[in-house]
């Protein structure tokens, strides 16, 4: 059994997700590379998605996921964020 503490609720649209947001939605520095370098590159699993910042890697992630159903990145819907401990 796992408990999760709900600490916010919003709604936002989809292109105001930050480099922050998108590390928490699971975008994360490839193997090897230091997350602070700005040269670094960002994939959502391994060899998946990747691109130089976690946002264009979370765009890629989420158009791969989404697009054909009308929601990808250019329709920047709006979508619920909620965050836990």
């Amino acid at each position: 059994r796992v408990t999760l503490q709900v600490t916010n609720v919003r709604v936002e649209q989809l292109q105001d997700i930050s480099e922050e947001d998108a590390k928490a939605e699971g975008i994360s520095v490839l193997p090897l590379q230091d997350p602070s370098d700005p040269s670094a590159w960002w994939q959502s699993a391994p060899g998946k998605h990747q691109a130089r910042t976690p946002q264009q890697s979370f765009i890629k992630l989420w158009d791969s996921l989404n697009k054909d159903r009308g929601f990808g990145w250019d329709a920047n819907p709006w979508v619920s964020v909620t965050e836990f401990e």
